[in-house]
């Protein structure tokens, strides 16, 4: 009979499948190393969902911009690095998402190390992921250092050929996001739609979902209130519920027509009253209602942006003393840690 009281060797050091003592990875075990601070983590595959107009995508290019310059995501650290962000459509609207969030935040964004594609992927056909790996690995030359978030917007877009409700072609899908977060040691976030059905999961195999170290959803009310909750937090206590509203930011640039064109940025909402912003008291300018979201409101000339009390609309614009401006922007009534 073998000598249970005998420690198992360490195997020989070896490619290939193996199995190795528990001692081992016990000896070897490691503090989480946060991407945002109880948020997500790094050398991770997340996901955000929800349906069209639901804020994903706003959230996307908030954390994309707070982890490529090095700011608080909602008093959240983050661990700054070169960030790819996959834009699967839409290429010159994310572009104009990030310079209103550079307006909102006051940072330089034009000089952090955040890199959009030129075209979507196929994730789940290897010759596509091999591109991307090429083209991440240039990247990584230039900065000096691995991408550590990598956002796919979206899934569908990105998909390839393939079967969003296959568990096959879904797995092929997944295999193409390891390679990546394995190659970096980075966050894969994938942007991702509800399913038609059911609103409280994304569409598609289950599959996914079972691969996934987080996912958020984020839901959208009749009065604008963008509701963030983790749906899946696999080895850590998920975070607190938070609340956003789209705002509006001036760009300054025009149409065709000559008229403003102004992107969506995304804002936080912290639940309580604010004072009214000195700039816009300042203005003594009137209120009146947000064309791009119709539940807001903003002044008639001051472009700027503010945390609203949500989630009750006010019964009239002087109601609660605090405007939005003219493009849209995050706003957050959660808690906050």
């Amino acid at each position: 009979m073998p000598d249970a009281s005998r420690q198992p060797e360490s195997p020989v050091e070896r490619l290939g499948f193996h199995f190795a003592p528990l001692a081992d990875s016990l000896a070897n075990i490691k503090p989480p190393s946060w991407l945002v601070r109880g948020l997500l983590e790094r050398d991770s595959l997340a996901m955000l969902f929800g349906d069209p107009g639901a804020g994903k995508s706003f959230g996307a290019v908030d954390l994309a911009a707070c982890v490529a310059t090095g700011q608080k995501w909602h008093g959240r650290k983050v661990y700054p690095g070169p960030v790819l962000f996959v834009a699967g459509e839409g290429r010159s609207g994310i572009a104009r998402r990030f310079q209103a969030w550079s307006i909102v935040h006051d940072g330089p964004i034009a000089w952090a190390p955040l890199f959009l594609s030129s075209s979507a992927v196929s994730l789940s056909d290897w010759p596509s992921v091999a591109e991307v790996l090429e083209a991440a690995r240039e990247v990584a030359d230039i900065c000096g250092k691995a991408p550590v978030l990598i956002v796919v917007d979206t899934v569908a877009r990105n998909f390839g050929p393939g079967d969003e409700n296959s568990t096959a072609d879904m797995t092929a899908f997944i295999r193409g996001c390891d390679e990546l977060r394995q190659e970096f040691g980075a966050c894969v976030l994938l942007v991702h739609h509800s399913g038609h059905g059911d609103k409280s999961r994304a569409r598609g195999a289950m599959a996914l979902k079972g691969a996934l170290d987080f996912e958020f959803r984020f839901a959208r009310d009749e009065s604008g209130v963008i509701r963030f909750e983790a749906t899946k937090v696999k080895d850590h206590e998920a975070p607190e519920p938070m609340a956003f509203k789209l705002a509006s930011v001036e760009l300054g640039i025009t149409d065709d027509q000559g008229l403003p064109s102004p992107p969506p940025c995304c804002v936080r909402c912290p639940g309580s009253r604010q004072r009214r912003p000195a700039r816009l008291a300042a203005a003594n300018t009137r209120l009146r209602p947000c064309g791009s979201c119709g539940t807001c409101w903003r002044p008639a000339a001051v472009a700027w942006w503010h945390r609203a009390t949500i989630p009750q609309r006010p019964a009239s614009p002087r109601a609660n003393g605090a405007p939005l401006a003219s493009s849209k922007a995050w706003t957050g009534a959660g808690s906050r840690r």
